[in-house]
């Protein structure tokens, strides 16, 4: 928390790269988080970045074991909330 810096702007390669590596493996989510802290310190992301980062993270963990879950329905998936999350979670 002392390494993130709080911001207006919303960065979407960083939220980006926290999607990829929440999707990739849903299970090791908890210990995944700590990488926000280790590339703020290495300098790879950015004070204002962690934020995004992280929520990236959460995000991608959560629909992607939400698709694996469900890989045999054929609903369509509804996305309600603010415009601001429902556009993270589009992506």
């Amino acid at each position: 928390a002392r390494l993130a810096e709080p911001t207006e702007d919303f960065h979407l390669e960083a939220f980006n790269w926290g999607v990829s590596i929440g999707a990739d493996d849903p299970a090791v989510l908890t210990s995944s988080l700590f990488s926000a802290r280790t590339w703020a310190l290495d300098g790879r992301l950015l004070g204002d970045e962690v934020n995004d980062y992280l929520s990236g993270m959460l995000i991608g963990a959560e629909v992607a074991s939400q698709l694996t879950l469900n890989t045999e329905s054929s609903a369509p998936v509804i996305i309600c909330g603010s415009t601001s999350l429902t556009q993270r979670y589009s992506r």
